[in-house]
């Protein structure tokens, strides 16, 4: 989950114009909540040239509490009602310019107060826009998976006891093949996003080496072999030989018994490998454990009393 300062800076170094119910039902995807939320009309003044979002600051209430506020170039309730309802006439057949000033003073303040006033039905009412578009966005997924795994369910020949969840989001990913494949970065980061993990993959270089108690290193036959086409001097081969090492983890999310051999992960991590890690480079698959789930308690009370020897413990 994003902070507020850091969900305002990224929305304001947006170079695109996007509607705002989207880009928050988008962050809200991320794993931010609704109500981290503030908007405030400003007008469509300005709409033409600009984007929806004019700006984006952090607003902090009296509770302490920090928000997102949306400056949005759209007309709200104040400017869609007559004026008259909320200024007083002030028809006068001559003033001053320091009287003008003081009335312009004075009207700039009654604007502000009156769209306070109505800054929380706004709220509500821009609340659930991002409820509809939440939504939208929710069938939209789901329509592409079941259309991807229903309509061509054989498609990409992946074998069907393999977990749903990370298929059906490894599938997203699939016609992106040919720019993911050969870049650790950007295979975990796909692998990320389908395991809900952290990954971090590192490319070491190794060399095939000649098992000196190997019967067959001795096969070849003087005269009819070649020497760098099916033999080396010595006992070292050198060649762009890479591995990438695959660290999931600290594990979160994922259940203990898909980490167990032959287990889910295991099984789709093959899958996954096959697809989007090119031919010739080795794996090699590390586990980091959750250490702060590992933690040994020992009490008289009900509360803490979550240690039973011979169960979950053993002295040694």
């Amino acid at each position: 989950m994003a902070k507020p300062v850091e969900i305002s800076e990224f929305i304001n170094q947006l170079p695109v114009d996007l509607k705002a119910e989207v880009l928050v039902a988008a962050i809200m995807y991320g794993g931010n909540e609704l109500k981290d939320f503030l908007i405030s009309y400003e007008g469509q003044l300005q709409r033409s040239w600009s984007r929806d979002i004019a700006l984006t600051d952090v607003a902090k209430l009296e509770t302490g509490d920090q928000k997102v506020l949306l400056h949005l170039n759209r007309d709200g309730i104040y400017d869609m009602l007559p004026e008259a309802i909320f200024h007083s006439d002030q028809d006068k057949d001559s003033v001053s310019g320091k009287e003008m000033a003081k009335d312009s003073m004075k009207l700039r303040m009654e604007e502000k107060e009156t769209r306070s006033f109505f800054q929380p039905f706004e709220n509500e009412i821009f609340y659930q826009r991002v409820r509809l578009s939440d939504r939208e966005n929710q069938l939209g997924r789901d329509l592409f998976s079941r259309m991807i795994m229903g309509l061509v369910p054989d498609f990409w020949n992946i074998s069907e006891d393999l977990p749903e969840e990370y298929v059906h989001r490894m599938v997203r990913l699939l016609p992106l093949v040919h720019r993911i494949a050969g870049s650790s970065e950007l295979t975990s980061g796909s692998l990320e996003f389908i395991l809900n993990e952290m990954v971090n993959i590192t490319s070491a270089d190794i060399s095939a080496g000649v098992d000196e108690e190997d019967p067959l290193r001795f096969c070849g036959i003087l005269g009819s072999s070649y020497l760098g086409f099916d033999s080396v001097c010595g006992n070292r081969v050198s060649g762009d030989l890479r591995k990438f090492i695959i660290r999931i983890g600290p594990v979160r999310h994922s259940r203990t018994d898909e980490l167990i051999k032959n287990g889910g992960m295991e099984k789709f991590l093959k899958c996954f490998y096959d697809f989007f890690i090119p031919v010739g480079v080795d794996t090699e698959t590390r586990y980091l454990l959750n250490t702060e789930d590992g933690s040994f308690i020992l009490g008289d009370t009900d509360e803490i009393k979550v240690t039973c020897l011979g169960y979950n413990s053993i002295v040694q």
